[in-house]
């Protein structure tokens, strides 16, 4: 993958679209997810599903073809006629987190909730490029609303372009900030083209999509060196948590297990009833987080 300066990069081009925080508070936790960053939520608006809470067009499927659960996103670069002037365009599959408008004529909404500031988006994907000559892409705004210039202020994003990749690939990059502002709002924009390129037939499949914290800077995969996450078969083992206060959510900020304060350095429960799929442990009593993926 190749990654960009980003304040290079927003000065080229014109996209098609105009977490787990480690703040305080399970409230604000559940505020910082990427909702439906598992794409394992859909809704059938017209004649065809779109995932929920993201905003697509027809270039936009659902797919069987998943790193984990059940469904991932699906994006072509096609072509659209312009119902207004007749006019054909070629354009990239793509989607951007939001809420699709609510009626004909309606606008959605772009963006999300997120007052915290991530370190990085990770996720995963794979691409095939219509004759070896396109590339995907993946862009990351945070940013907060100025009452004065009715405008939201770019606080800090990221732009990066992958490769072809024939099976499910993790990216992971960073996201640069240019004010120390708390922001508002993120927005996630995944598109199955360059948008210099944009060559008919490229497909972009996305999954598990989600925001790293870690305000001491530590890489993604060791967030809590002093909490061990394993699993075995049914079972989902937590080691060293001993006295720790302890929930597992899941992509969608549902709380499914509570863990009030361990007398116990190991903990196991069931996951039976889970999906495979991305789950985060929040130790409370830390103030951190950790992201697990369960394999079924």
């Amino acid at each position: 993958m190749y990654i960009y300066n980003y304040s290079q990069v927003m000065k080229k081009i014109i996209l098609f679209n105009a977490s787990i925080s480690l703040i305080i508070g399970l409230n604000s936790i559940f505020a910082q997810v990427i909702q439906n960053g598992d794409f394992e939520q859909w809704t059938t608006q017209g004649p065809f599903p779109t995932p929920n809470s993201w905003v697509g067009g027809p270039s936009v499927t659902q797919s069987i073809d998943a790193h984990a659960g059940s469904f991932a996103i699906h994006l072509q670069t096609g072509v659209f006629v312009n119902p207004m002037t007749g006019d054909t365009l070629t354009i990239p599959g793509n989607s951007a987190t939001g809420i699709s408008g609510q009626g004909p004529g309606t606008q959605p909404t772009i963006g999300f909730a997120c007052t915290g500031r991530p370190d990085s988006l990770i996720g995963y994907y794979k691409y095939t490029a219509a004759n070896n000559g396109d590339i995907p892409t993946f862009e990351v705004r945070i940013s907060k609303w100025n009452t004065t210039s009715n405008a939201p202020d770019l606080i800090g994003g990221a732009f990066i372009q992958g490769v072809e990749n024939s099976i499910y690939t993790r990216f992971s990059f960073p996201i640069s900030y240019q004010a120390s502002t708390i922001p508002d709002t993120a927005v996630v924009t995944l598109m199955s083209s360059d948008p210099a390129a944009l060559l008919l037939g490229s497909e972009l499949w996305v999954d598990d999509v989600s925001f790293v914290y870690n305000s001491a800077g530590i890489k993604d995969e060791t967030l809590i060196a002093s909490l061990v996450i394993k699993q075995q078969n049914d079972q989902v083992v937590l080691n060293h948590c001993l006295n720790k206060s302890l929930k597992i959510i899941n992509m969608q900020g549902q709380l499914l297990y509570t863990i009030a304060s361990s007398n116990s350095d190991e903990i196991s429960f069931s996951c039976n009833n889970f999906l495979a799929g991305i789950y985060f442990v929040i130790d409370e009593t830390a103030q951190q987080s950790h992201r697990f993926v369960l394999v079924k």
